[in-house]
């Protein structure tokens, strides 16, 4: 089928807009990770979940690629394809709030920024909160999502109550934890690949009014990692870690952790970080109201940089692997990790989770999230990605997971050994849901369907 054939079916069958302008497609031929470059067919902004499920019977009739996107935040060009229609969901951002049950439903193009915005009238906010609030809630209910609270509530995907999608089929569908509750676990941290998010529904919290934040610094990675133990270990009564490791011009590193108390005013509040044992060397705390620190006023959108690309690598160590990773990481990647908060830690308990697709190790209690931030100019990315991708092999050697939404290069062996014991499931839920492989193709590498025998 030629590209002009799609353009035209696609627009005798939907209500929404369809693009096949040279300036649209450009638009979405790369992600923020610019590590990618596809030049779709056609765009289509759907008029609702009709217009989706429409699309997506279209293409799998006829073998046309789709990738649903939000804000484009994926790093593995996960949100475009060679040929196809992206499938951009910005528009579907209605969102309404219901104070009494302490949940907010909305489409997946509502942006975080506006979630928290209308929770916090009813003194409110998600439980996760990601630290760039300009994404759309359906982009990171498929990434997983992980935060600085998480450490208490698990991922973002941990905290839904209940999606609407279309799978690959083209089939409407409402799911959660008790209706189709094998669905429901997969699209949450599926990256797409077996269903679209049409409508979300997520979890809300109180909170109180004032947020300290408590700076802790460290002459060595050895102390802030016992700290960071100490920090989330079960009764915490913290409500927020952010933890960074900077690469500083002199070749020094510098560590450094914000931990963050939601108390009822000022002046009851404690003086020093009121967990016991802590080896750091404290800084005098600061003090904003509550909802100011959770929506984040100065946290600007930050459009990526033409000619630089950003192959950031995340992953889940189990806790006693997270040192050797980190001192290789630092010796290894110096020169790519140079600025402020090129490295980042989310430690946590391996409980706080149990979304399936959102592989962490399950060899110890304990684990670290590591998120490296490089940012690379593009006449250096292939020497980069050679290097990363054995940081990435590393990570895996040691007992370690990939965070999916990020710079993912994987052969058939490595998707084996991320997904453990959940592979066979993965493969057989994408040929049920999308059998003719139209999701996101070219991203996670799949078995053939099993044949069965009829002797």
């Amino acid at each position: 089928m030629n590209d002009r054939a799609l353009t035209a079916d696609l627009r005798g069958l939907l209500a929404g807009r369809v693009s096949d302008a040279p300036a649209a497609l450009a638009a979405h031929e790369t992600d923020y990770g610019q590590v990618v470059y596809r030049r779709p067919a056609v765009v289509v902004r759907p008029d609702g979940p009709a217009d989706v499920a429409a699309t997506l019977r279209y293409a799998t009739k006829h073998g046309i690629p789709v990738s649903p996107r939000g804000t484009g935040h994926s790093l593995r060009g996960q949100s475009t394809n060679d040929g196809g229609v992206v499938l951009d969901l910005t528009g579907l951002d209605h969102l309404s709030v219901d104070a009494e049950a302490w949940r907010f439903r909305c489409g997946p193009g509502a942006r975080w920024r506006a979630v928290v915005a209308a929770a916090a009238r009813h003194g409110l906010v998600p439980p996760v909160l990601t630290s760039y609030p300009h994404v759309t809630v359906g982009g990171t209910h498929s990434a997983g999502s992980w935060g600085e609270s998480s450490f208490r509530h698990g991922a973002q995907a941990d905290n839904c109550t209940g999606l609407e999608v279309v799978t690959g089929a083209g089939e409407r569908l409402r799911c959660g934890p008790e209706t189709e509750p094998e669905l429901f676990g997969h699209v949450l941290g599926g990256m797409g690949q077996f269903a679209v998010i049409t409508e979300v529904e997520h979890r809300l919290r109180a909170y109180r009014p004032i947020a300290r934040t408590y700076p802790l610094h460290y002459r060595t990675v050895e102390e802030m990692l016992a700290d960071l133990r100490r920090l989330v270990a079960p009764g915490t009564p913290l409500n927020s870690l952010e933890s960074t490791i900077e690469a500083a011009p002199d070749g020094t590193w510098r560590h450094r952790v914000l931990a963050t108390l939601e108390v009822d005013d000022a002046e009851s509040a404690p003086p020093r970080c009121p967990v016991a044992g802590l080896v750091a060397r404290q800084g005098p705390p600061s003090d904003q109201p509550t909802a100011t620190f959770l929506a984040r006023p100065r946290a600007g959108e930050v459009p990526p940089v033409p000619g630089v690309a950003q192959p950031w690598v995340v992953t889940y160590l189990p806790w006693s692997r997270a040192r050797v990773f980190l001192s290789v990481c630092r010796r290894r990647l110096h020169g790519l990790l140079a600025g402020a908060d090129a490295m980042v830690l989310w430690p946590a308990r391996r409980a706080v989770t149990a979304t399936p697709m959102l592989r962490v190790p399950d060899s110890e209690a304990g684990m670290v999230m590591v998120a490296l931030f490089p940012r690379v100019a593009t006449a250096k990315l292939p020497g980069a990605l050679a290097l990363l991708g054995k940081v990435s092999d590393l990570a895996l050697e040691l007992g370690g997971t990939r965070h999916l939404a990020t710079w993912v290069h994987f052969d058939l062996p490595r998707w084996r050994l991320h997904f453990g014991s959940e592979w066979p499931k993965v493969n057989e839920l994408k040929h049920r849901y999308d059998p003719a492989g139209i999701l996101n193709p070219g991203f996670i590498e799949y078995e053939p369907s099993p044949v069965v025998s009829m002797l």
